[in-house]
């Protein structure tokens, strides 16, 4: 998200219920596009659950990530373009909860929307396959420096 504080967004979103804001980084490619797509972020109106893409502090970060599962009140969550996860995320790190994106002109909501849903629907079998090509990214970038160096 851009460089917004955590309190003044937790405010907005208290007192207007929402906030609309640009993601900023690429550790939700392929769904949110840096200066191209904006997000709909609302109050939690109940408890986050596995899929949710919230809205979180970690020290002076604001960070939009997928929660992944919850364990005892812990959520797990992770970039859908991350490898690694984050499991020390609470409720009350969390500000908001992403209810819709914006590409373009066009809305989609995250409940009723078909794109969204089959994209969610597919992450368990387009993961393993993205952190293969990741993973093999990496290591031929290393492999290329030591060569090269």
């Amino acid at each position: 998200m851009s460089d917004r504080t955590s309190e003044n967004v937790r405010e907005v979103i208290d007192r207007v219920g929402f906030i609309v804001n640009y993601p900023v980084g690429v550790s939700m490619l392929p769904l949110l596009r840096m200066g191209r797509d904006s997000v709909v972020v609302s109050r939690l109106e109940r408890d986050p659950v596995k899929n949710d893409v919230v809205l979180y502090s970690r020290g002076n970060e604001l960070i939009l990530h997928r929660i992944i599962s919850v364990k005892k009140g812990n959520y797990i969550i992770r970039g859908d373009n991350c490898l690694n996860k984050e499991t020390d995320v609470t409720r009350s790190d969390m500000l908001g909860v992403m209810t819709a994106f914006y590409r373009g002109d066009k809305q989609y909501d995250v409940k009723t929307d078909a794109f969204y849903r089959f994209y969610v629907a597919t992450l368990p079998v387009r993961l393993p396959v993205r952190r293969f090509f990741k993973r093999t990214r990496i290591f031929l970038g290393r492999l290329k420096r030591r060569i090269f160096k």
